[in-house]
């Protein structure tokens, strides 16, 4: 059991700064960014909105998060081995070992595909959620606080139907060190499905939604309660 929180505490405490990343630019480019653009005004719908600042708030994000991620990995992947035997024995050990042995920037292997990730997972989480909230007040069935918690969910759900493959292969190449069994998105991709079958890219995928629902729709609960409160100062 101990093993599922195995490097939970670096991303734990990471989770605020993430959000607040991806929320403020989020919220910068529809508001103060997009709108001001001439050339976009003709194409520039709630969804095209929804996905550009989604996909290039999820794109910042994924430089702050590759490297927390990348521990968890490194250290989730060893918890079955004993004691004596595993590489690194905590966090800043891990840290400082990947440093030494595989240089500074491997500490962001596997950007590219956190990038695309999380620019195609976020650019749906916000789209999602948008038009789930939108659907549901046009409708008036449901309250206020149902209807933002609801419409979170929706956005959680849009995330990882869309990002679970990426992630399954960002993963694999972070935690693989300096064997290059996983290089790349595309041979990593291709070695997985060949070897375990095309459904490997989707595994894991009850506690990604499991977990990825219920956080989605008390972040978007949040972030909707706290601006109105802010609004209201």
């Amino acid at each position: 059991m101990r093993g599922l929180y195995k490097g939970f505490l670096p991303p734990f405490f990471s989770q605020g700064v993430y959000k607040a990343v991806i929320f403020t630019t989020s919220s910068t480019l529809r508001n103060d960014v997009l709108p001001h653009v001439p050339m976009l005004q003709p194409v520039l719908t709630p969804t095209v909105v929804s996905l550009t600042a989604g996909a290039v708030a999820g794109g910042v994000n994924a430089f702050l998060v590759a490297p927390v991620e990348l521990v968890r990995n490194r250290l989730q992947v060893q918890y079955d081995n004993k004691p004596e035997t595993r590489r690194y024995r905590g966090a800043y050990h891990c840290v400082t070992q990947v440093v030494r042995n595989e240089g500074v920037t491997a500490m962001w292997k596997g950007l590219t595909t956190t990038v695309i990730r999380d620019s195609l997972g976020v650019a749906f989480y916000f789209l999602g959620y948008d038009f789930a909230k939108q659907k549901l007040l046009v409708s008036g069935r449901l309250g206020e606080t149902a209807t933002l918690l609801t419409a979170g969910a929706f956005g959680g759900i849009s995330f990882w139907a869309v990002a679970l493959p990426f992630d399954t292969i960002k993963s694999l190449i972070q935690a693989d060190g300096r064997e290059g069994k996983y290089t790349g998105l595309v041979s990593s991709t291709a070695k997985l499905v060949r070897e375990e079958g095309a459904m490997q890219l989707f595994r894991g995928w009850q506690a990604a939604f499991s977990r990825g629902i219920p956080s989605a729709a008390i972040t978007f609960w949040t972030y909707e309660r706290a601006n109105k409160f802010l609004d209201e100062i």
